[in-house]
């Protein structure tokens, strides 16, 4: 069936599992220098639907629509459209909700104090008339602004991202240009500076 059931690394190998209509039901992780078994994942499915249930025994709940409502003790909300649009802790505190343009794009995120309604921070997002992701600005409970991130593409490619920091006057204080290197897809997958350092890397394994 071409399905992939392992991959390995210096010193990593994990092993997969699938059930006969293709789900993923298992992932063991085992360390090759001891040849333990560092970690076992668990998925179960919906029978009718192929919708993923649960993970190591823990139910995912959803709506109507497949929307999950409840994950690691926070439980989401949605819109008409089916856009997230609330997320609560211990299914009382809201500590974000979220707004969408026309085109479904989102465009304000608000993250409030744990406990209370008081919004602690807004995020805000910038896209590109091809509906690529291009900035977005934070900005604090009294709605000065702190602080962005700004993306420079090239066609589909991600080349650079700019953070900058702004003062009390919305001038910029502070910056800082960091350059993206991509992958086959245009995934980012290592940031260096001017100096050619290497900033961050990501490491995924075969499913992300």
């Amino acid at each position: 069936m071409g399905r992939l059931t392992q991959e390995q690394s210096n010193n990593l190998k994990k092993a997969y599992s699938f059930d006969a209509t293709g789900n993923r039901t298992q992932r063991t992780t085992t360390i090759l220098t001891t040849s333990d078994a560092t970690e076992t994942q668990a998925l179960t499915y919906a029978s009718d639907s192929n919708r993923l249930t649960s993970i190591n025994g823990s139910t995912l709940p959803v709506d109507a629509t497949g929307n999950h409502t409840q994950i690691n003790g926070r439980r989401f909300t949605y819109d008409s459209q089916g856009r997230l649009s609330e997320v609560y802790q211990a299914n009382i505190y809201k500590i974000a909700d979220y707004r969408y343009n026309a085109l479904g794009q989102r465009i304000i995120k608000r993250a409030y104090a744990m406990g209370s309604q008081t919004v602690a921070g807004t995020t805000t997002y910038l896209y590109d008339p091809s509906g690529k992701l291009i900035g977005q600005t934070f900005y604090d409970g009294d709605g000065q602004k702190t602080s962005g991130q700004y993306w420079f593409w090239l066609d589909n490619m991600p080349l650079a991202q700019l953070t900058a920091n702004f003062s009390k006057l919305g001038e910029v204080s502070s910056s800082k240009l960091i350059y993206l290197h991509v992958d086959h897809l245009n995934t980012p997958r290592l940031a260096t500076d001017s100096t050619q350092a290497l900033l961050w890397r990501w490491n995924s394994d075969a499913y992300g």
